[in-house]
């Protein structure tokens, strides 16, 4: 049992209905049902919410009981090799509009060769639109997203919130102003001057990326 049937579980312990904890944490009845049916995982926060309200340890809710032999493989693969993140399919990021918040609807996907140590729950994943980042992006490419990480690098790339654009780009310095360069050189840079970077709302950093093929 993992932490679906964790939740569930001590939920009814407590003798709280779905609507009733949801309230609690002011997230829906539907989102607790998507928790329980291992349709969709909470935000860190939401985990530490639920362990404030069931007063327990966090071993206890996410807990997973796996066949003895098998504890280090998922699919015959070593787990340290594969992390299971929040991806977001109905955000897309270069050229969709969408946002991503804590009820903003989202699967689980394993995620392999991603660090062995790491602040996973900062991680989340989402789909590349358009051929702006082509070659390296092509549309339909998936991008992890380190969130917890906002300070422009020189040479990273970066999801952010323009307008209502999420946008993916690579960011540069050069001479006190911020280039924001695309791969596809179809199409133009784009220069800031750092008072005018706040107008660029960061998502986080890419992480890691895996590119569509025809």
């Amino acid at each position: 049992m993992g932490f679906s049937g964790n939740l569930c579980r001590i939920r009814s312990e407590r003798g709280l209905s779905q609507e009733e904890l949801g309230n609690m944490i002011g997230v829906t009845k539907s989102t607790i049902s998507q928790w329980e049916l291992g349709k969709a995982y909470p935000r860190r926060k939401r985990i530490l919410q639920l362990l404030d309200i069931f007063d327990v340890d966090e071993s206890i809710l996410i807990r997973s009981d796996m066949i003895k032999g098998d504890e280090n493989k998922i699919d015959g693969e070593c787990i340290q090799n594969i992390r299971k993140i929040p991806f977001y399919n109905g955000v897309r990021a270069s050229s969709g509009c969408g946002s991503i918040n804590d009820d903003e609807p989202f699967e689980l996907i394993h995620i392999r060769d991603l660090p062995a140590k790491g602040n996973w729950e900062n991680l989340l994943c989402v789909t590349v639109s358009g051929d702006s980042m082509e070659p390296v992006l092509r549309d339909g490419s998936l991008v992890v997203i380190d969130t917890s990480i906002t300070n422009i690098v020189d040479g990273g790339i970066y999801v952010f919130r323009q307008d209502d654009l999420l946008r993916v780009k690579v960011f540069k310095y050069n001479k006190g102003k911020i280039i924001i360069v695309s791969y596809n050189p179809s199409y133009s840079d784009e220069v800031y001057l750092y008072d005018e970077i706040n107008c660029l709302n960061i998502i986080g950093k890419v992480m890691y990326f895996t590119t569509k093929l025809d």
